[in-house]
């Protein structure tokens, strides 16, 4: 009897189609800081940071190629376009800039950010928007 190697299967990664992210890099510059846990929340479908000194929580808007991988919903993990992996309730400390409570992006004049869509079930304190 003979046996043929198998060469492993990787599994296919499911990605939640729902992850705020701009539309291609940004053309503005942002530069805050953002330090919090982060929140991953398949039911609302919201990925928010929360400050642990004032308990204000930000959606986070992603930089286009960064995406929520929910192949086990038990345990999701958000992957930066940086590739850096971070699981639900990780602390970050991330650069960007907020854009206040339920902003509109339409009228952006940074072209990456005009179809960007926060859905109401995640506008808490503010939106932040990620540096590259």
């Amino acid at each position: 009897m003979t046996t043929v190697p198998v060469a492993p299967t990787a599994l296919e990664i499911v990605e939640a189609e729902w992850l705020s992210h701009t539309n291609g890099p940004p053309i503005t510059s942002l530069a805050a800081l953002l330090h919090g846990r982060l929140n991953i929340d398949i039911a609302t479908r919201c990925v928010t940071v929360e400050i642990m000194e004032t308990g204000a929580r930000f959606a986070v808007v992603f930089i286009d190629g960064a995406f929520l991988d929910v192949t086990d919903p038990n345990t999701p993990v958000l992957v930066r376009h940086t590739e850096e992996r971070y699981e639900d309730g990780a602390m970050v400390e991330w650069g960007g800039g907020s854009w206040g409570e339920s902003p509109i992006f339409a009228n952006s004049g940074d072209p990456a950010y005009r179809d960007v869509v926060i859905p109401d079930s995640c506008n808490y304190d503010a939106t932040w928007m990620l540096a590259p």
